[in-house]
């Protein structure tokens, strides 16, 4: 009876596969050889092919990257203050919170703390008037005076005493300073007998609150112009001293000066 193709196919495959299981390779040691001699004629193949330059080169295609979409993150610039564009503050209300902190061991003995408003500087009571009994000086006019361009003590004129108002003032530490002339301009000076003072002479001074104060001399020097005590003429330290300067020695009709200057130091006293 004829065969269908499909039918003499599958005899034909049964044939081959009794074929191979009674032939030379029918067994599986047969098998294994086969299968290792293949494998190594295709090694040596394989290497023959690379040495001759017969391999072809495979081309691998590249595969473009993969694309993410992503949306970008805005993040504000640090805040920065320049002179040309810094922005007005904004105003927010806010609650205030106080926080008062428990008082320390040495509070609580100290007691409740005040504030205390720091009082102004009180102006200086000057010397408005002088009066020397043993020279006939009585209630001789004062006026306060500062310095010359030069540097020198400025001098008031013949009818004046002048008190320098960048020292100190009576009922002050260290030297209250009264300068007058002993003749100026053919007049004879406020301070024209001061030479003549001793100690012991009584002084007094009157001040600007409308009080007085006294004061004892006691003690008389001549110092050369360029000699003068400084430290102790124009001092704010120590005792409160009362310091009376005019010219005097001997006169010098070139420049129309005295070489020397008279001073009287004087301590304050009692009425």
């Amino acid at each position: 009876m004829g065969l269908s193709p499909a039918a003499g196919y599958v005899a034909n495959q049964r044939r081959t596969s009794r074929a191979l299981k009674g032939g030379p390779f029918g067994s599986p040691f047969s098998r294994w050889m086969l299968a290792a001699t293949f494998i190594v004629v295709g090694s040596v193949l394989a290497v023959f092919a690379v040495r001759t330059g017969t391999a072809k080169s495979v081309s691998v295609r590249s595969v473009p990257p993969a694309t993410i979409a992503s949306t970008p993150v805005t993040i504000a610039p640090l805040a920065t203050t320049t002179a040309s564009s810094a922005a007005p503050p904004t105003t927010v209300a806010t609650a205030t919170t106080t926080t008062v902190a428990e008082n320390s061991p040495l509070a609580k003995e100290l007691g409740p703390q005040f504030s205390v408003a720091v009082e102004a500087p009180k102006a200086k009571i000057e010397p408005v008037g002088l009066s020397i009994a043993k020279i006939g000086l009585k209630a001789k006019e004062v006026r306060s005076v500062g310095l010359e361009p030069d540097g020198q003590l400025e001098i008031p004129n013949e009818k004046e005493i002048g008190w320098y108002r960048y020292g100190q003032a009576p009922g002050e530490i260290g030297s209250t300073v009264l300068a007058a002339h002993v003749s100026w301009n053919g007049s004879l000076g406020p301070f024209a007998e001061l030479a003549s003072i001793e100690p012991g002479d009584r002084i007094n001074v009157q001040l600007s609150d409308g009080s007085n104060r006294n004061y004892e001399a006691v003690e008389r020097n001549q110092y050369n112009k360029g000699e003068l005590p400084a430290d102790r003429i124009w001092t704010r330290t120590g005792n409160e001293t009362l310091v009376l300067i005019t010219c005097g020695g001997e006169f010098n009709p070139a420049i129309k000066r005295y070489y020397d200057n008279i001073v009287i130091y004087a301590v304050p006293i009692a009425a």
